[in-house]
């Protein structure tokens, strides 16, 4: 009760409304168009060539962000992403009415992707700015819940809405975009809200850059988040089902098992962690245990033959992930220069995002030719080796903000 009434006080209350919105609308619109990509064009082919695109074009999105945030306020910037994104659905309608070329389905998924990071850097920024330091992990958790919330039911809404359509995505498409509408509604007079950060950025996007290049600490952890999306990028999409379906010759019933298994660990873990309080000391002691988790739960899946006490690796790697979704962004808030921390987010993003077309290449030719046990087992021992190599990072490299964080440089 007194979080909901510090969220009211805090002025948060309608940012984390528009944001239940616009991420269950996205996570429905996503399994929607992803679901009548593959009924309509039936090529592997193409599609995949589509989803490389698409995934270069996210990756880019924080960057995208970063250099318009020196021409427009942030304001501007969030309800940009909510309305190209509602016009991009009504788009998509008219596409599955009247067309089927995949190149023109690739723009705008194109388009779609190119504004995907332009909400959660300023959320997060925001947070900083607002609220207590020791209640970042509360709201940070919020956000995370949201997410994880939407990614575990969205399947099941969108597959009901196409199911009682007779196999058709209009009235699903129109439902995202009501949604997202919905959720700029709620936005639309918290100008307010961004007065912390609604100045036009005046560092040059150059010197954005080189903050993050020059400091030696924030590059290695970049790079170890890098290696450990390397592992779990395509653990969804690619990994689990070749693991269940081609290896052991199981059916739908325990993939969704799997999923399920793993959703509960995310939603698990962010619930918990809405109530816990926010330090420096503890984000770094959780970051480290994310991994150890994370390596634990990659060794449980390849060694256990029976695939269905294997599912709890699947579980265990959920509470890793949102651990360390929350912690890392606690400690970052921590850490990084307030005024900047918009900027950071967004370039950070990007980054994290580069790792996923190269993932899924290196471990769909890795399956192929090993199976999916060898990149579980790989990967878990090299999450339990970047756990070890985190420690001296975190507590004996990092005594105080670096200065190079400051503006005034």
């Amino acid at each position: 009760m007194k979080l909901v009434n510090d969220i009211k006080k805090s002025n948060f209350m309608s940012i984390f409304i528009s944001y239940f919105f616009m991420t269950f609308g996205n996570r429905i619109g996503q399994f929607g168009i992803l679901f009548f990509i593959w009924f309509s064009l039936k090529d592997a082919a193409i599609i995949g060539m589509m989803f490389l695109i698409q995934t270069t074009a996210k990756a880019s999105s924080g960057f995208i962000f970063n250099i318009l945030s020196r021409w427009f306020k942030t304001s501007t910037l969030f309800s940009a992403s909510f309305i190209i994104r509602m016009i991009n659905y009504f788009l998509f309608i008219l596409y599955f009415s009247f067309l089927n070329n995949w190149f023109i389905l690739t723009l705008l998924l194109v388009v779609h992707s190119l504004v995907e990071s332009f909400v959660e850097p300023v959320i997060y920024s925001t947070i900083s700015n607002k609220i207590p330091e020791e209640n970042y992990n509360k709201y940070n958790s919020l956000v995370s819940l949201i997410d994880n919330i939407s990614l575990f039911v969205s399947p099941v809404i969108g597959s009901l809405l196409i199911t009682i359509c007779n196999n058709k995505i209009h009235p699903l498409l129109l439902v995202v975009s009501l949604l997202f509408f919905l959720g700029y509604i709620f936005i639309f007079n918290k100008r307010l809200f961004f007065e912390h950060n609604e100045k036009i950025s005046k560092i040059p996007f150059s010197k954005g850059l080189k903050l993050i290049i020059f400091d030696k600490t924030i590059v290695y952890l970049l790079i170890t988040f890098m290696i450990f999306n390397l592992f779990m990028f395509p653990l969804l999409s690619i990994i689990f089902p070749s693991y269940i379906i081609l290896e052991n010759n199981l059916g739908a019933g325990y993939v969704a098992y799997f999923e399920i298994l793993f959703s509960s660990g995310l939603i698990i873990t962010s619930a918990l962690q809405v109530f816990s309080s926010s330090s420096p000391f503890k984000a770094k002691v959780m970051i480290i245990v994310s991994f150890i988790l994370g390596g634990i739960g990659l060794l449980w899946l390849s060694i256990i033959p029976w695939v269905i006490l294997s599912g709890i690796g699947s579980f265990i790697i959920g509470v890793c992930l949102s651990m360390l979704r929350i912690n890392n962004t606690t400690f970052m808030q921590h850490y990084i220069d307030k005024k900047i921390q918009k900027d950071f987010f967004a370039i950070r993003s990007s980054i994290l995002l580069s790792v996923a077309p190269i993932s899924s290449a290196i471990v769909s030719i890795t399956i192929e030719y090993f199976g999916s046990k060898i990149i579980m087992l790989i990967g878990g021992i090299v999450l339990l080796l970047l756990a070890i190599s985190l420690y001296p990072v975190l507590f004996l490299n990092l005594t105080k903000k670096r200065s190079i964080y400051t503006t005034n440089k």
